[in-house]
């Protein structure tokens, strides 16, 4: 799998463990390939960022160093997907990814992104977790 041609888009829970731990898939994955991130993932990492012990400007530079930030999507490209998600706050990831183009939407979220219904609605893109991605290569 020639994954450096490849867009990969993160939700803000493989960055979140991406920063908290540098032995994790999520780890090897941010720093390895090129990722991006919509301003709201940006904007959600930063509000989480001290449950791992990083101020908001610690994790902004963080982000900032590794992954690329692309807009957030708009709501009628959001709209799109709503019925598509569990929870309604999860829309934008979804939609950032099917929106840029990308291959993979990594993310830990089993209970809300990484359901059938979403697979299904983002195919041909792979809806993965960071260990299942790098199990494939």
């Amino acid at each position: 799998m020639q994954l450096r041609n490849w867009k990969i888009f993160l939700d803000s829970s493989v960055l979140l463990a991406a920063m908290g731990s540098k032995t994790g898939g999520s780890y090897l994955v941010v720093t390895t390939f090129p990722c991006l991130i919509s301003t709201a993932i940006a904007a959600e990492v930063k509000r989480h960022a001290p449950k791992i012990g990083l101020s908001a400007d610690q994790a902004d530079e963080w982000m900032r160093k590794r992954v690329s930030i692309v807009s957030k999507p708009s709501q009628i490209e959001e709209e799109k997907f709503a019925s598509v998600v569990i929870d309604p706050k999860d829309v934008h990831v979804v939609a950032a990814a099917y929106f840029n183009q990308v291959n993979v939407l990594l993310t830990l979220d089993k209970k809300h992104l990484l359901t059938t219904k979403v697979k299904k609605a983002l195919s041909p893109i792979q809806v993965l977790t960071p260990k299942e991605l790098l199990v494939k290569l």
